[in-house]
């Protein structure tokens, strides 16, 4: 298969010049998922991939149920971050180029990720992050970029800072 001509057959909106494998393609699927929902709220799209939300001794796990043949883009993540696949299967696209996975899966997802994820397979996806609180939102605001102006200003960021905000520390 070839995971571009795939991506692109799934979601036609995308002009042909674009490159997919970019922050200008996820950027323009994003816009296209946006608007095939036909809304510029993201609320209703991420209704229909509703999260389940853990905590546990500081830790937050964010937890995402795809169903076989839908796309859902992910969060851009200021912090590197462990991610669990416990079912499925889902071909992945970021800037850097494509990935393809099978449950059980577990990897490392890199600072400043933001996937383009097809499901193959009826899947189940979690996410593993610090939390100073057991409130999603709180969390989520201390560990996701809005977009790519927010997080390439947070990689520029010293290693030191990086740590104490995570850290909750001013």
């Amino acid at each position: 298969m070839n995971e571009v001509v795939e991506f692109k057959s799934i979601i036609p909106a995308i002009p042909s010049h674009i490159k997919l494998v970019s922050r200008e393609g996820i950027l323009a699927m994003e816009d296209a998922l946006k608007q095939a929902f036909d809304s510029d709220d993201s609320g209703e799209w991420e209704e229909s991939f509703p999260c389940v939300h853990r905590f546990s001794l500081g830790i937050y796990c964010r937890e995402i149920h795809i169903p076989a043949g839908h796309i859902v883009i992910g969060k851009l993540h200021k912090f590197e971050h462990l991610n669990v696949i416990s079912k499925g299967h889902v071909t992945c696209l970021t800037e850097f180029g494509i990935d393809e996975y099978r449950a059980p899966h577990t990897f490392i997802s890199k600072p400043g990720t933001k996937r383009v994820v097809y499901a193959h397979e009826d899947t189940i996806w979690a996410g593993f992050f610090p939390a100073e609180t057991e409130n999603p939102d709180d969390v989520e605001a201390k560990i996701i970029c809005k977009n790519y102006a927010e997080f390439d200003a947070h990689a520029a960021l010293t290693d030191k800072t990086k740590e104490k905000l995570l850290c909750g520390q001013q």
